[in-house]
């Protein structure tokens, strides 16, 4: 007890409030901004594969792996997806506390070291992955914790010291390569000027580094096991090696932004800088750079090293998210920040003295302070609406879409690979439709794939187009789906469907026209507007194609007598609801008959209108924009033909299914569906066709 109090007087509460606050204020915007459920690509992979402790894609991430589950576990609240992406956030606070260590342990004023933490965690790029699971936050964490230790060892030069900064290093690099960057110059100037250097302290810095990596072995140990989602299924050597190392992706995608391709990236990232820094921030950083050189020029030239590395290499690095290879320079210009704010405030503390005490006292005690608060909040205001997922289910929707579209013990063949692993996601973490066998179109042509294939005979299809496709009966990448399909088709033999989707960024759907309902405003781009102050949401809905030998599409028994002309030569026959009352965020499915009174080639799109049945009445609704809790639109290609489309015959009578799934937000009651349809030159009077009760 004696220790307890001793050690509680010696506790410099200032500090606790610190680092409390460097955490407290950007977890709390991360938890109002966080992603409620699956997001895009690996923030739906990442969940999944640690709820069955599979193999990611490459590095394989082993010690996030291991951590996430523990926190899946540890940690119940809300759905796994939820949790992973509250563990990104809790990572982006921890990383946010460690930079504002890091300024402290370089001498700065702790109103400076709340700026440096604070500043780290309101960068866009960064805040954008600490709403989803992913690995950026936990890398970013390591480099500040490499960061940290380093400094610790520089100023006090022990053996014990250097272990430490080697240990972080190699857990490090346990998670992410890009440590790697950092790991070589902080741990390598370490080494080469440590002093004395003994036999003894070199072997623990060595084990230090080297032992973390045996977490690599849960790569093929999992592998053995065939998890759902098993990457490279590595098993061998040689398929390991490929996937620690990432070979392939660099091979694919290193260096390969390059030219005029690369300066506009560069100027994309330089524009976003300055509007979320400010020329006033930008300047700060600089004058930080400088001063930093002066403070600690051995940290300085380290840590500029590696900032120069990981520029070129995250610029380079051709992805569509590649300024996610930035985020670790954001913690090297957060630290300019804090430093650069501390110098120019006591510079400018010093100018104001000459004119009074009490003006340069004054300036020397609440400049720095406002600016830790001034500089942050910019950012925030500046970057909410961009990182702002909270209402954001779309990806989750999609694959509940696909789920319940899905005909029983179908085999569906998924574009996409956020489409695939959202919809595995739904299968192996909720339980749903364990009779249906997805399949990746983008791991379908590897090698490594159909042996990860638990039904046979899917896996005897993957192998036998791949087979085809190395005689070169389909050389294109285009000709290889079709291919697939065709031959998986023959393999089922009738016995199982075998559907796929289509690519789902709305590609397909024509232009967006205005349409109207009689006494109300328009709907569609210049109409009311949608969440995101973007116009009208609209949910693009994608009919899952049945692949058969005539290429016909799924048809589904409907019934009712509607028969209200919707469109020239097309016309509805009849709609059902199923079921007439549906929940918020729970798949509702409308079944269509459509006949076609003449030839008609060119696609179209249904829109169909869920108008709250209560505003239609309100005389105040007459010219109002509709608010987003009163109502919501989706369009969904119209399924008359089989792209690409051939000449639909007179006469022909098709029955179509449309899965919609009804946004959270909407405010419970009876609402009012109309329906229309759209093609790319205009678009047809919405008509009612029937209602639908939607309970919270």
């Amino acid at each position: 007890m004696a220790r307890a109090r001793d050690m509680a007087r010696r506790l410099d509460w200032r500090e606790v409030a610190l680092y409390g606050a460097a955490f407290a204020v950007p977890f709390l915007a991360y938890l109002l901004t966080l992603g409620p459920a699956t997001m895009d690509q690996d923030a739906s992979e990442l969940p999944t594969a640690a709820y069955v402790l599979g193999v990611p894609h490459p590095s394989g991430y082993p010690l996030y792996m291991l951590l996430s589950k523990a926190w899946q576990l540890l940690v119940p609240l809300g759905s796994i997806a939820y949790r992973m992406n509250l563990f990104s956030a809790v990572c982006g606070a921890a990383t946010c506390v460690t930079a504002a260590w890091v300024c402290r342990l370089l001498g700065c004023r702790r109103s400076a070291a709340l700026l440096g933490g604070l500043t780290a965690g309101f960068f866009r790029i960064f805040w954008q992955q600490a709403d989803v699971a992913g690995v950026r936050t936990l890398n970013s964490l390591f480099i500040a914790l490499i960061f940290g230790a380093f400094l610790v060892w520089h100023r006090r030069r022990t053996e014990r010291s250097l272990v430490a900064l080697a240990l972080v290093c190699g857990f490090a690099f346990t998670h992410h390569h890009i440590s790697l960057f950092f790991s070589i110059f902080f741990l390598g100037f370490a080494l080469v000027t440590h002093r004395p250097v003994r036999a003894a302290a070199l072997l623990k810095v060595a084990a230090a580094v080297v032992l973390p990596q045996a977490l690599y072995l849960y790569v093929p140990i999992r592998a053995l096991a065939n998890p759902p989602l098993n990457w490279e299924n590595a098993r061998t050597w040689e398929a390991f090696r490929r996937h620690v190392s990432a070979a392939p992706w660099m091979a694919r995608y290193g260096f390969a932004r390059r030219g005029l391709e690369l300066r506009e990236f560069l100027g994309e990232q330089l524009t976003i800088l300055r509007a979320e820094l400010t020329l006033a921030g930008a300047a700060i950083g600089l004058v930080g750079f400088v001063a930093l050189a002066r403070r600690r020029p051995a940290f300085w030239a380290l840590a500029a090293a590696s900032f120069v590395v990981v520029v070129i290499n995250g610029s380079m690095y051709k992805t569509t998210f590649g300024d996610v290879f930035l985020i670790p320079c954001v913690l090297t210009v957060a630290v300019w920040i804090a430093v650069g704010g501390e110098w120019l405030v006591g510079w400018a503390a010093r100018l104001a003295g000459g004119l009074g005490r009490g003006l340069g006292n004054g300036m020397a005690r609440w400049a720095l302070p406002a600016l830790a608060v001034a500089l942050p909040a910019h950012m925030a205001a500046v970057n909410w609406r961009g990182v702002d997922l909270r209402g954001d289910w779309h990806i989750y929707d999609y694959a509940q879409r696909v789920l319940a579209e899905a005909e029983p013990r179908s085999v569906v063949v998924l574009y996409g690979y956020t489409a695939y692993v959202a919809s595995l996601y739904l299968q192996v973490v909720e339980g749903r439709r364990p009779d249906v066998d997805l399949v990746a179109v983008d791991f379908s042509g590897t090698r490594w794939y159909p042996p990860t294939v638990r039904d046979a005979a899917i896996r005897r299809a993957l192998e036998e187009a791949q087979r085809l496709r190395d005689i070169g009966i389909a050389g294109e990448a285009e000709q290889w789906v079709p291919m697939l399909m065709g031959v998986l088709v023959s393999r089922m033999e009738g016995k199982r469907p075998v559907a796929c989707n289509v690519d789902f960024d709305g590609s397909w759907l024509p232009p967006p026209v205005r349409v109207t309902l009689k006494g109300h405003p328009p709907f569609g781009p210049e109409g009311p507007q949608g969440p995101e102050g973007q116009g009208w949401q609209v949910l693009v809905v994608e009919p899952l194609r049945r692949v058969a030998p005539a290429l016909g599409l799924r048809m589904v028994a409907v019934s009712g007598t509607a028969g209200r002309p919707l469109a020239e030569g097309i016309a509805a026959a009849g709609m059902t609801l199923a079921p007439p009352r549906v929940r918020r965020g729970r798949v509702l499915r409308l079944g269509w008959r459509w006949q076609i009174g003449q030839a008609v080639e060119a696609p179209a799109a249904v829109r169909v209108f869920f108008i709250n049945q209560e505003w239609l009445r309100q005389p105040a609704a007459r010219g109002a924009p509709l608010p987003p809790a009163m109502g919501f639109d989706a369009a969904a290609q119209l399924g008359y033909a089989v792209l690409p489309l051939p000449v639909t015959p007179v006469g022909r009578a098709l029955e179509q299914d449309i899965y919609v799934v009804p946004p959270r937000a909407l405010a419970p009651g009876r609402y009012v569906v109309f329906a229309g349809l759209q093609t790319a030159t205009g678009a047809s009077q919405p008509a009612p066709v029937g209602q639908v009760e939607i309970m919270p």
